[in-house]
């Protein structure tokens, strides 16, 4: 039997997205491959959920099972505490005149049908260039520790927590491309633009446009399969997303700015594996995908399969050496080899991307370290 369709079975049960065809599992079933690739995936929550839809648990080894369960229950209260930390962020941040935009993580998780059960991470937050250091030395006055400040963002753990302080919302690495989205960021930015609010537990937390979020979700996924890989997550999220976002307004306007980012081919690559693999309705697409998108799909999956999330487990690449320049070389090299062998999915942001990289390590690099 393939694990690998075994797994994608259950994740589109505990998606909601179709009942489980349970017959792909007997007492044969290999349960400790499926859960070492839910981990791996990062998406050991969802596919748990689909574990309710079988007759019995009792094909799984309790062992298993047990572990299963306190996984998930340790995913629970860490998504919990983030939820909790945005509630004293905002908190805080509005007390002092910002209101930044939540990005990504726990935003997206409200999209799912156990938004618990969705792997969390950090907290994103965007206060743009006006706001970011400012955000900064707000947060340095409870932070425990600080990363190395990156071109996008300065990272710190807060209260427990790591939270991304972000100057920098998302780039494209197509520079024409690239002045597009800068310029649509910064109209978000725009004190006098119409805020998109969300509601994070009983907090009020503002959050992208959906319409827009389609497009940034994407932006985030490709720029990190261009660097390192991705997993079934970032699917998901963005799944999830197009699947609670539909209507025909929310569809046109997000197909519209898809175009105008030359996103096209990686939506519509993204999208045949978001209804063949984790049964999306094909009318949730704000662009539909072609039989010539097909393979270009098959080669995305077997990717997301061989290095897992964020390329954690792709045994193609070396172990990262121990030194600043050291580093930041092994980054460069291997995203250039990356980009050379997946440029098929977006051929000009893979053609851009190691030079983009490039710039923007440099700019690290010559900027005076913080002490």
């Amino acid at each position: 039997m393939n694990y690998q369709q075994q797994l994608l079975a259950l994740l589109r049960a505990g998606l909601g997205n179709g009942k489980l065809d349970t017959t792909l599992f007997d007492s044969s079933t290999d349960w400790t491959t499926i859960y070492r690739m839910a981990r791996q995936q990062t998406v050991a929550g969802v596919v748990f959920d689909g574990l309710k839809h079988l007759p019995t648990t009792s094909i799984l080894p309790r062992n298993l099972y047990l572990a299963w369960c306190n996984e998930v229950l340790r995913l629970e209260t860490n998504n919990r505490k983030l939820d909790s930390e945005i509630a004293n962020l905002y908190i805080l941040f509005r007390m002092h005149g910002l209101e930044p935009l939540l990005m990504k993580g726990q935003a997206v998780a409200q999209n799912y049908p156990q938004p618990l059960h969705r792997q969390c991470g950090d907290i994103d937050l965007y206060t743009g260039p006006q706001g970011f250091q400012w955000g900064n030395k707000l947060l340095r006055r409870e932070a425990t520790s600080e990363k190395e400040e990156r071109y996008k963002h300065t990272s710190m753990c807060w209260h427990d927590v790591l939270v991304e302080n972000h100057r920098v919302m998302a780039n494209l690495s197509t520079p024409w491309k690239d002045m597009k989205l800068q310029k649509d960021i910064n109209k978000l930015s725009d004190p006098l633009t119409p805020k998109t609010v969300l509601n994070i537990g009983e907090t009020e937390v503002t959050v992208l446009p959906p319409s827009f979020n389609t497009s940034y979700l994407l932006i985030h996924a490709l720029t990190h399969f261009l660097n390192e890989g991705i997993g079934l997550r970032h699917l998901c999220d963005w799944a999830c997303h197009v699947a609670k976002h539909c209507s025909p307004e929310e569809k046109e306007e997000a197909a519209r700015l898809l175009r105008r980012y030359g996103l096209q081919r990686p939506a519509r690559i993204f999208g045949a594996l978001a209804v063949q693999q984790l049964g999306i309705p094909f009318e949730s697409l704000p662009i539909p995908f072609t039989a010539k998108d097909q393979k270009n799909a098959r080669f995305l999956l077997a990717e997301i399969w061989e290095g897992g999330n964020f390329g954690r487990y792709d045994e193609r690449t070396g172990k990262r050496p121990a030194g600043r320049w050291c580093g930041k070389w092994y980054t460069f090299t291997r995203a250039l080899r990356r980009c050379l062998r997946v440029w098929r999915l977006a051929p000009s942001e893979a053609a851009c991307y190691p030079l983009s990289l490039a710039w923007h390590s440099g700019l690290v690099l010559l900027r005076p370290r913080r002490r």
